[in-house]
């Protein structure tokens, strides 16, 4: 998989320096991908090819150091600057008076955040640069949006490489040029391992159940506007039950709750629930509880045992976006996989760390959502995606996460119903 992802981060590397090189480019690569070594490269390259290159990087202040200490070690005599309040006021005292404060040449590296502070953008705007790399691009709102179209407004016409892991729309108000987009997403899944799917049926107390919650959302849908819990119920019932039960029970308990997914990045405001709702709610919640079954979690238990047995020392990734959802699965199969870890959001780094490095230890199992693994690289053999609305985006985010055996490549496995009831309207 390495060699695949190298020749990808050659030829987009040789592409962008061409002389017939479009002005505006845009990145999309899952994490992991090697997106910021790439546009490393690119910077690095143009500094050896032209010591005169003005450069400006722009990333979000946590990856901001870290491309001043990566452009630092490699940048081949080139002069590396990183920026942040104090060292501009340092740099403005140095140049005196209305003079820029800004190198003549060489690579200057700032976090997005202090970037838009208005002081900060005109001074940037204030100096032709050649190239503008933006890391994370993704999160352009507003202010970011504006200091962009300033820059690429200026007369020295800079290029621009935006990296990202996800598209980005409303790309056109940016500049008159357009946007050649390079995507490596699916290039990058399909090296890792080809997608099997792991189907499994529903029993019939579990359709009956499944068919009345879909009635239930479709009317909670037509009776309000903007009112996100039919969405957060949807997708927990398409993780599991549990999940599914936490959910109704928050619906039940309060007009504001949180996503159920194991983040609290979001909060709803929600309308309070009427009578007829609160009686759907308990309705469900009772009902739920007479169902003895899991029919998922059975498929998955069996299709371990029979990997286990063919291939004992290949660890096992289950992926779930929901707390409540790994938990459970860690409590079942317990019984039949003691070397079973698990890692959700609430965990420390070092708690998370600590979880890993034992998982790597006894090659067992590891059940742990995606927002557990953020900032963290690990080996596994296989990867299973337990909740059914993965899709191939965000499969590609959490496969980025994994290295795969050296010489193998990933057993990748998302779980499906042959016979699903259809929730989202």
């Amino acid at each position: 998989m390495r060699q695949e992802i190298e020749a990808l981060q050659r030829t987009f590397t040789e592409a962008f320096l061409s002389p017939s090189s479009a002005r505006l480019h845009l990145l999309l690569a899952p994490v992991g991908a090697g997106k910021g070594y790439t546009g490393a490269q690119i910077v690095s390259q143009l500094g050896r090819d032209n010591p005169g290159v003005r450069v400006l990087v722009l990333a979000p202040r946590v990856l901001a150091a870290q491309w001043a200490d990566r452009l630092t070690s490699r940048s081949g005599g080139i002069r590396v600057a990183f920026v942040d309040r104090g060292k501009l006021v340092e740099m403005q005292d140095a140049a005196g008076p209305g003079q820029s404060p800004w190198p003549k040449a060489g690579v200057v590296v700032l976090g997005i955040e202090f970037a838009v502070h208005r002081d900060v953008t005109e001074l940037l705007a204030s100096r032709p640069w050649d190239l503008i790399v933006y890391d994370e691009a993704h999160n352009l709102g507003v202010s970011r949006r504006a200091l962009l179209r300033n820059l690429l407004a200026a007369e020295s016409h800079p290029r621009l490489l935006m990296l990202s892991s996800v598209p980005m729309p409303n790309l056109a108000d940016l500049c008159v040029d357009a946007v050649t987009v390079t995507d490596w997403r699916q290039a990058v899944a399909t090296a890792k391992g080809q997608i099997n799917e792991l189907t499994f049926a529903l029993s019939a107390g579990e359709r009956r159940f499944f068919e009345h919650l879909r009635g239930f959302l479709a009317r909670w849908r037509s009776s309000r506007e903007k009112d996100m819990r039919p969405d957060v119920l949807t997708r927990a019932a398409l993780s599991s039950l549990p999940a599914l039960e936490h959910a109704l029970s928050r619906c039940a308990s309060a007009s504001q709750i949180l996503d159920v997914a194991d983040s609290d990045e979001d909060r709803h405001d929600f309308p309070a629930t009427s009578t007829d709702q609160q009686s759907d709610v308990q309705a469900l919640l009772g009902e739920l509880n007479e169902i003895d079954s899991d029919s998922k979690l059975d498929v998955l238990d069996a299709w371990l045992v029979r990997y286990r047995l063919r291939q004992p020392d290949r660890p096992v990734c289950i992926y779930s976006r929901f707390k409540g959802t790994v938990q459970y699965i860690k409590t079942a199969l317990q019984e039949h996989h003691p070397r079973i870890v698990t890692l959700t959001g609430d965990m420390t780094e070092d708690e998370r760390r600590r979880a890993l490095g034992e998982f790597h230890e006894n090659r067992g199992l590891l059940v742990t959502s995606l927002v557990a693994v953020q900032g963290l690289e690990f080996t596994a053999g296989s990867v299973v995606f337990y909740d059914s609305d993965w899709n191939e985006e965000s499969m590609a985010i959490a496969l980025a996460r994994i290295r795969p055996p050296e010489t193998t490549t990933l057993d990748i496995v998302r779980l499906r119903a042959q016979d699903a009831v259809p929730l989202d309207g």
